[in-house]
């Protein structure tokens, strides 16, 4: 298998956990403050749920109910309720509330994979070797914070 296969099943993995953490959130109101807590908005940046998730954390957080009618009437797009939609009435099992945690880390180790990749791109347009000894610092950190997160 090439790269383009690879990168096809680790998209459909963060697909799947995407909608896993907005069933989650559904589900569990434990998950919600854990969620919020723990969320960096970067995470969700380019997250096909990233409206979903925030609708439900901020109904949430007014004590106001999270039920799929409630937050598909404050989602304004059609494709959010439709992916909603989608999501809410997957019939497979849905594990314990803990399994939110593990939505997070991958949707972190996206962003910064995605972070990195960025970085490394910059370093081969860079000329300046300040530049360069400071995005390969930056370009560090990151691949010590995804070493962490796996």
């Amino acid at each position: 298998y090439g790269t383009a296969y690879y990168a096809l099943v680790d998209r459909a993995q963060l697909r799947a956990g995407e909608h896993l953490l907005v069933r989650l959130l559904l589900q569990y109101p434990e998950c919600r403050d854990v969620v919020r807590a723990e969320l960096d908005a970067r995470d969700l940046e380019t997250a096909a749920v990233r409206d979903v998730v925030h609708t439900i954390l901020r109904r949430s957080e007014d004590d106001s109910p999270v039920v799929y009618l409630a937050i598909l009437d404050h989602l304004p797009r059609d494709e959010d309720r439709d992916l909603l939609t989608r999501i809410a009435f997957r019939e497979e099992p849905l594990p314990p509330p803990e399994a939110a945690a593990d939505c997070l880390r991958t949707l972190r180790r996206e962003r910064l994979e995605r972070e990195r990749r960025e970085v490394q791109r910059q370093m081969t347009k860079a000329v300046d070797p300040t530049t360069v000894d400071t995005l390969s610092v930056r370009a560090l950190d990151l691949a010590r914070q995804i070493n962490a997160l796996s």
